[in-house]
């Protein structure tokens, strides 16, 4: 199963809603395929008014999932108008949860559509604690292998001086640069140096305004930072780094 907790959680929530659609030949369940990772609107996790809509949204009308499902092949195992008709298949749900890592406590209805859902918050707490002191720095990245897709990042050969001296606009591409650095470092990509590139790597240039190449290879992207303007009478600054973070 995945290792990613919420798409876990997604996996066993699917697992609890539904069953095989056909069985084989010999009278069993079908083989199971691939577990879904991107549920789309079925599951929908919330950033934010937690409070009034809970940790996480589920579609409420089973048409929404059959597609889904089909491709799987799997069928809802309750049939009708809605996905857990009454307090008791909602119970029932959060009875199953006991048994995952993040178990639920509440589940209710939002609106017509949706259904409320919230974790209880001790097992969340004590993962990622557990997550933090076991990991310490690589907290948070990505796990990284030789089967990652790999990114090759340049900053433009003439980006200026890094003495706090450059002007803003060679100051602003630099940091844009540093800022690409981190993501990468904490996304799924793997980091190459130009020697290294290979086939499908995908080539990042940090430019300040526009692409040094005009005939641009495939796989090459450029990401341009722009300048810096004047507030007052929008030209050019002229300001340098320092001058402007004193």
């Amino acid at each position: 199963m995945n290792g990613y907790p919420m798409v876990q959680f997604g996996q066993k929530l699917i697992e609890f809603l539904t069953q095989p659609e056909k069985t084989d030949e010999s009278g069993g369940d079908a083989a199971a395929p691939l577990p879904l990772k991107n549920f789309g609107k079925l599951i929908r996790y919330n950033n934010d008014k937690l409070t009034e809509q809970g940790d996480l949204t589920m579609a409420a009308i089973p048409r929404y999932w059959q597609k889904y499902l089909k491709m799987q092949g799997l069928k809802l195992r309750i049939d009708g108008d809605e996905l857990l008709p009454s307090e008791v298949e909602r119970q029932e749900l959060i009875e199953q949860s006991r048994m995952w890592r993040f178990p639920l406590v509440e589940v209710t209805v939002l609106n017509k559509e949706r259904y409320s859902l919230r974790f209880q918050r001790h097992p969340i707490i004590a993962h990622v604690l557990k997550s933090v002191i076991t990991l310490r720095g690589d907290y948070g990245r990505s796990a990284k292998n030789n089967h990652s897709r790999t990114m090759c990042l340049q900053l433009q050969a003439d980006a200026g001086a890094v003495d706090g001296e450059q002007d803003l606009r060679h100051y602003r591409v630099q940091q844009l640069y540093k800022i690409l650095l981190r993501l990468v470092d904490y996304s799924s990509w793997r980091l190459v140096e130009p020697n290294d590139r290979q086939e499908d790597t995908i080539c990042v240039t940090v430019e300040l305004e526009k692409c040094c190449q005009r005939e641009q290879p495939v796989g090459h992207v450029c990401l341009t930072s722009g300048p810096v303007l004047e507030p007052m009478n929008m030209g050019a600054s002229f300001m340098t780094a320092n001058e402007y973070l004193e």
